[in-house]
């Protein structure tokens, strides 16, 4: 009696496994019949542009953006005015831990350390 109820015990974990295995298996199909048919989406809508118009669309996915045209401008789209001050303008580039660097080229503010009325400044050099 006991090695019956064993038996019919490993009889369902092994139908059960044989179940789980179809079923993953389907779904692995599934997933890669999905990716298959995107790859092929992707692929055939590169087709469908030129150059042209694929930088047209792009341009005006960019003016979409709810944060502003200039939210992922690169360092490299920039271009410099030779005629600009850069006696006012300081470049700090913090690179994240992701890879990707922040540039802030905001114009610096003349900082006063000491105000008037803060008392007398004695300028010094250091000697070395």
């Amino acid at each position: 009696m006991l090695k019956g109820l064993v038996g019919i015990i490993v009889f369902i974990v092994i139908f059960i496994a044989f179940v789980a295995a179809i079923v993953l298996f389907i779904m692995y199909k599934g997933i890669r019949n999905i990716r298959d048919v995107q790859e092929q989406f992707i692929n055939n809508s590169e087709k469908k542009y030129s150059r042209s118009e694929y930088i047209r669309n792009q341009r005006e996915q960019r003016d979409k953006n709810p944060f502003g045209k200039d939210y992922f401008k690169s360092s490299s789209t920039k271009k410099e005015n030779p005629k600009a001050k850069k006696e006012t303008t300081t470049r700090r580039e913090t690179p994240t831990n992701s890879g990707v660097t922040i540039i802030d080229d905001r114009e610096t503010e003349e900082k006063k350390i000491f105000d008037n009325s803060d008392g007398e400044y004695v300028e010094y050099e250091e000697v070395k």
